[in-house]
């Protein structure tokens, strides 16, 4: 009963556990969002990422990101490194708190995340994207007939093509890579 190392009587403990319990099933419930996705910390150095990629490779099943694999590319850490500690994550997400922290390098983000362009963007840029996009995904949505030829603009054909190609990769930051001509949104995507 005296004991310094216990602070919390029996008042107290239940003080504690009327106030935690309801922040924790907050937490959960946020959680549960079948939007929410781990991701890196922007900053995240590529040796931190290969560990987090050893560490869930080690105890998870990685043929996905193994060659010949559905998410395979890109063939880049980053990439490799980001579907791992998101699939770590998806797996475990009856432990938020722990499955989503690879020594403080990621963090659970519930978003809609989008790849967009930014605002100063060139029509030269936006045809290159849509070109690459387009060249490696199914782009008939914006070919005529399609669901999203309309408005029938480069900047709307392009929109489509560079958002589209991220949600087809968005494990990866990298899937909304064209140059400096994209970015992520909201920025909390961005992992900052």
């Amino acid at each position: 009963k005296n004991n310094p190392h216990y602070f919390l009587t029996a008042d107290t403990s239940m003080l504690a556990v009327t106030l935690l319990l309801p922040i924790s099933l907050l937490f959960l419930s946020v959680v549960a969002d079948e939007n929410c996705t781990c991701i890196f910390l922007a900053g995240t150095s590529q040796d931190q990422k290969l560990a987090a990629l050893n560490y869930v490779c080690g105890n998870l099943d990685c043929t996905p990101i193994s060659q010949g694999g559905a998410y395979f590319f890109p063939d880049t850490i980053e990439s490799h490194a980001s579907w791992a500690i998101n699939e770590w994550f998806q797996s475990h997400r009856d432990t938020p708190g722990t499955s989503c922290d690879f020594s403080g390098t990621s963090e659970i983000i519930c978003e809609e995340c989008t790849c967009v362009f930014h605002k100063n963007v060139t029509v030269t840029a936006m045809k290159s994207a849509m070109a690459y996009v387009c060249g490696n995904y199914n782009c008939s949505a914006i070919n005529p007939g399609g669901d999203h030829y309309i408005p029938n603009t480069v900047q709307d054909h392009a929109s489509w093509a560079v958002n589209a190609w991220y949600q087809a990769h968005s494990w990866t930051y990298e899937g909304c890579q064209f140059g400096n001509a994209t970015t992520l949104s909201p920025k909390a995507c961005l992992g900052y």
